[in-house]
């Protein structure tokens, strides 16, 4: 199926799922724009010293469907970056 077709909310076939492991996932994405907004927002959280923290947005998370996970997008790594990072819940004003 071509990616117009999928773009246009056609069912997909058996040439438009991807088999990983035992488990099938379709490549057809959802238009929809409210569904496609992140629920997470990704952090890399900087100890400044004396209870001081600098939270800096690094990127978005999505729940998956079944809710046992997360598909996250990282837009940037901070420079000194420790390999922790935190995903919060997205609030009103960042868009949810």
């Amino acid at each position: 199926m071509h990616r117009s077709n999928l773009l246009a909310g056609k069912a997909a076939t058996d040439a438009d799922l991807q088999t990983k492991g035992d488990k099938t996932m379709t490549t057809k994405r959802n238009d929809n724009a409210a569904d496609n907004r992140p629920s997470h927002t990704v952090y890399h959280v900087v100890d400044q010293g004396k209870d001081k923290k600098f939270w800096n947005a690094v990127g978005s998370a999505w729940p998956h469907k079944d809710g046992k996970g997360f598909s996250i997008r990282l837009d940037s790594l901070p420079v000194a970056f420790d390999g922790n990072l935190t995903i919060r819940e997205r609030n009103k004003e960042e868009g949810q």
